[in-house]
């Protein structure tokens, strides 16, 4: 038998707060489309990282016609059956496409220049610097403006793991944990190299970090018992027409 999840409890405490921010975040995201004239023709959005539940839960809260299409990209190997898959959502159509946007592997299927390059928890999770600073530069040339939410470095309860300042422990005090308990909403590895290779490449930014990856946007910080929980870069792209 699996042990118990000791951060159990704060998932359950954290999931109406979490449910709270992320409507706020999208209405802000509404907002957003509705200040740019792309969004008053029916802008096309990339999203980098996304899912389908993300958008059957939020797609209701788009303006009417703001946006005519959505490509969600994800690595080839994790879009299962979805790739290659579209479909209506709201009156959006969905396109689902594997792709990875830092090497340009399967990207020959998508548009060279968006209206917005979406991306939500994600760049966390694409590896060390370089690779951060690699996929910030693939968002900004798809699109004409980004839209990129990260969680904070700086919260005292690590986003994934939900520990106390984890993402500040050395790396192989965190791919301890994960080698010996499933913590917070990410899986146990039991292989310790694939342990160290998962904690690795889980990089939370702080908001110094976040803000050198988009110059020219804004950074908006997102607080919860005012502490940073969440960064979210808007503004333009380097994919100028």
């Amino acid at each position: 038998m699996a042990p118990p999840n000791p951060t159990d409890w704060v998932n359950r405490a954290s999931a109406g707060a979490s449910h709270a921010s992320r409507e706020a975040r999208m209405r802000r995201f509404a907002a957003f489309l509705e200040a740019d004239p792309a969004g008053r023709r029916g802008a096309t959005i990339v999203d980098v990282g996304g899912t389908i539940g993300y958008w059957r839960e939020w797609a209701k809260l788009l303006p009417p016609g703001a946006v005519s299409r959505i490509d969600v990209v994800n690595l080839p190997g994790q879009m299962r059956d979805l790739a290659g898959r579209e479909l209506t959502l709201g009156g959006v159509a969905l396109r689902f496409v594997a792709a990875d946007v830092t090497t340009g592997e399967g990207a020959s299927a998508l548009d060279a220049r968006y209206d917005v390059a979406h991306s939500v928890s994600t760049i966390e999770h694409v590896g060390d610097a370089a690779a951060q600073a690699a996929f910030a530069a693939a968002l900004r040339r798809l699109g004409r403006r980004v839209w990129v939410q990260t969680p904070a470095k700086e919260f005292p309860l690590e986003a994934h793991f939900r520990l106390p300042f984890f993402a500040w422990l050395p790396l192989p005090v965190r791919a301890f944990f994960n080698w010996r308990f499933r913590l917070g909403v990410m899986p146990r590895h039991r292989d310790w190299r694939e342990a160290v290779a998962f904690c690795r490449d889980t990089r939370l930014l702080t908001r110094r970090a976040f803000a050198r990856l988009f110059p020219g946007c804004d950074v908006w910080t997102e607080r919860c018992a005012g502490f940073p929980k969440c960064y979210l870069a808007s503004g333009p792209g380097s994919a100028e027409a």
